[in-house]
């Protein structure tokens, strides 16, 4: 049965959350050991540092200068490694001052045969022992802290802060676990209620003990049994340290009571309640604590149990589950005058308290009931973000509106009361006063180059819930550009729509085509366009077709979704740049002269057209001219550049690198770059030539002398 029970109390230990106190605790000592984990790693760094720089001193590669600075850099990181050990034991214990306190057991107020007016006052240690998880890992060895607790101050003062009591301090050497001392002071001022002052361990802590107050006693306010989120029954126990009344007593209670433990009983005495035993580790007079226990047995009655200063107190609790209930009647989704969409929440207070008499109101109404929308990521999509209902009355029925920051079908509505949160995933009901459907396009103006094509995207919804087919048109777009209708998903066509309740929202695709060549007085001007979702009857009304041209009056008069679109040709800024010859042979001390042609290839006229070359080392280059002003449409220009090499260039190959760039509304347009090749030979000299043709002529009229001469003999 032990072994039984210290499991469960384990499982209960692990399955409770953490307190705010504790998780600052745990914060602090997670970025105490995150700065030692970050100076061991500096400090292994600085080591491995400090070994290389050593073999490279071995091999004369860096001075001793340098061997020292990284020794110096190693032992600050040392000594950094170091603090932050301290530093992580000093964190550890700083954040479990809270394990070390001191309880007043009692006070007693006498009076003396000499008239003496006397306070005695009874402490208790009430510390446990400490174990240093991190500081016993850090060390290799474990660290226990005593719960004795040296040099404990003492002091009576009033309200005020004023020391009224002899001696003015009573100083304890030491209180070991559990220990009691009995401290006797003598009052020197009449006072109703004093403060007992405590300093230990770098705390200061005041408790207020009010006189002639009657025997401590801890009673239940409220309790209350629901139902987890997960389905598990729990018990909600509200209690409060009070006293039950009666006759005042001459002793004296302190305003605190130390340890209290509850838990809950079944009529066997059984423990049916998680956690097993719950400790408040103290209640102040007034103060009230909230307690939840998880019910592993279904009973309509428990028996709690309170155990402080050394007595059980039982009491018995007949459970009623809360049966109050907000049910959601609507939720309608519709579109308002200015245009945004908005919901519509129709609730009702459904509950089914059991009514008696006198009190049938108060059992059924419910306050303070908080109402949000939510997605199904659980973020809040419409204002207000929270709408409060001050009281809802039983069958009292309310509505509220939200506007809508995000178009959805479904919303989670999320209702906070009586201590719990409810959220409910509803579908959305549409309404419209007209059935119309809502066509918008986020990008409405845009720009398209003569050749290419521009695609609008086009969100249709339609509020309502039946089904009915919706024409597709086209108002005032010039001729000379197509269009298309296309569902981006299958690229299909489309000229109607068949709107579901099950399918009442479409994304679609306007697809422009604009021609290569368009009437100059259409380019860089805004074209504008709308587009409509009408009716069978409303297109018969307007003609047959997609394709309209009408009047402003007339598409004002549209029954149906209207959207204006916009749309700006812009012309295409290309130029191309050619040579008929781009290889070119020299010899030193000449230089290349050639020309080339600029073209704008393209549909806009450029100006300030700048010739750019690249030359290789010492060259330089003649371009005239260097900047062409302007150039029109298909328009040609000679440009006559010429390269000069420098003196006692290197015989061989060089190349020349040539482009033309301008900017067109704020863009760089440049030809692609062409490459010129320049080969230079070395000059021949004339003299040599000379002796060399000389010599070749004498050779050849030796050659015929001897020939002759030989043909005679």
């Amino acid at each position: 049965l032990i072994l039984l029970l210290s499991s469960l109390l384990s499982i209960a230990q692990v399955e409770s959350p953490q307190t705010k106190e504790e998780r600052l605790r745990e914060l602090r000592l997670q970025q105490a050991e995150l700065a030692l984990q970050q100076a061991k790693a500096n400090m292994n760094k600085k080591k491995a540092d400090l070994e290389a720089m050593q073999e490279l001193f071995d091999k004369d590669v860096i001075t001793k200068q340098e061997l020292n600075r990284a020794g110096e850099e190693y032992d600050r990181a040392v000594l950094e490694y170091e603090n932050a050990k301290l530093k992580l034991q000093q964190t550890e214990l700083d954040t479990l001052k809270e394990a070390w306190h001191i309880a007043i057991q009692n006070t007693k107020l006498y009076e003396t045969k000499e008239g003496k007016k006397m306070l005695e006052v009874t402490l208790q240690n009430t510390s446990k022992q400490v174990y240093l998880e991190r500081t016993s890992k850090l060390l290799g060895r474990d660290v226990w802290v005593s719960a004795d607790i040296g040099n404990v101050v003492v002091s009576i003062k009033d309200p005020q802060g004023a020391i009224i009591a002899q001696p003015y301090e009573r100083i304890i050497p030491k209180l070991g676990y559990r220990e009691s001392k009995t401290l006797q002071f003598e009052l020197i001022k009449e006072v109703q209620d004093v403060v007992v002052s405590l300093k230990y361990m770098d705390i200061t802590d005041e408790r207020t003990i009010y006189l002639h107050s009657e025997e401590p006693y801890i009673t239940i306010v409220n309790s209350r049994k629901y139902k987890a989120s997960d389905g598990t029954d729990h018990l909600e126990i509200s209690l409060r340290y009070g006293t039950p009344g009666g006759e005042a007593k001459s002793e004296m209670t302190a305003i605190e009571i130390s340890r209290v433990v509850v838990s809950v009983q079944d009529e066997m005495g059984a423990i049916i309640g998680i956690p097993l035993e719950l400790k408040i580790p103290s209640i102040k007079l007034g103060e009230t604590k909230n307690l939840d226990f998880q019910l592993r047995k279904n009973v309509d009655k428990v028996t709690l149990s309170l155990n402080y200063l050394e007595r059980e107190h039982t009491k018995t609790i007949y459970l009623e589950p809360e049966t109050r209930h907000v049910s959601i009647l609507q939720a309608k989704k519709y579109r308002a005058p200015d245009g945004l969409k908005h919901v519509q929440l129709l609730l009702k207070n459904t509950s089914k308290t059991e009514v008696r008499s006198g009190s049938g109101s108060a059992a059924n109404e419910i306050r303070d009931l908080y109402v949000s929308l939510k997605d199904g990521t659980g973020t809040i999509i419409a204002q207000p973000y929270e709408i409060k209902v001050d009281l809802l009355t039983y069958n009292q029925t309310v509505s509220l509106d939200f506007t809508l920051q995000k178009d959805v079908d479904e919303v989670t509505v999320s209702l906070n009361y009586l201590g719990r949160n409810e959220e409910k995933k509803v579908y959305l009901q549409k309404e419209s006063a007209e059935d119309v459907v809502n066509i918008s396009s986020l990008r409405f103006s845009q720009e398209g180059n003569l050749g290419g094509s521009v695609s609008y995207d086009l969100v249709l919804d339609r509020l309502a819930e039946t089904e009915r087919t919706f024409q597709l048109k086209i108002i005032n777009l010039p001729e000379q550009l197509s269009y298309q209708f296309l569902d981006p998903q299958t690229n299909t066509r489309l000229s109607q729509l068949k709107f579901t309740r099950e399918h009442s929202r479409y994304t679609l695709s306007l697809v422009i085509y604009i021609p290569e060549t368009l009437d100059l007085r259409m380019l860089d001007k805004p074209v504008k366009f709308a587009v409509a979702v009408v009716g069978d009857r409303e297109s018969a009304r307007l003609g047959r077709g997609e394709r309209l041209q009408l009047g402003e009056d007339q598409i004002k008069g549209i029954k149906g979704g209207v959207e204006w679109l916009e749309l700006v040709p812009r012309g295409v800024a290309e130029m191309e740049l050619w040579a008929s010859n781009l290889y070119h042979e020299i010899k030193r001390g000449e230089k290349v002269t050639m020309s080339m042609t600029l073209k704008n290839t393209g549909t806009k006229r450029l100006s300030k057209i700048r010739m750019e070359t690249t030359l290789p080392p010492g060259w330089k280059g003649e371009i005239s001219p260097e900047m062409v002003e302007g150039l029109g449409l298909n328009d040609e220009r000679e440009v006559r550049l010429s390269f000069i090499p420098p003196d006692g260039v290197d015989v061989g190959d060089y190349e020349v690198k040539v482009k033309a760039g301008c900017e067109v509304e704020g863009r760089l347009i440049e030809t692609p770059e062409k490459t010129v090749r320049i080969h230079i030979s070395a000059p021949t000299s004339i003299s040599m030539s000379a002796i060399l043709v000389i010599g070749l002529i004498l050779m050849i009229g030796a050659v015929a002398f001897l020939t002759v001469k030989i043909s005679r003999r």
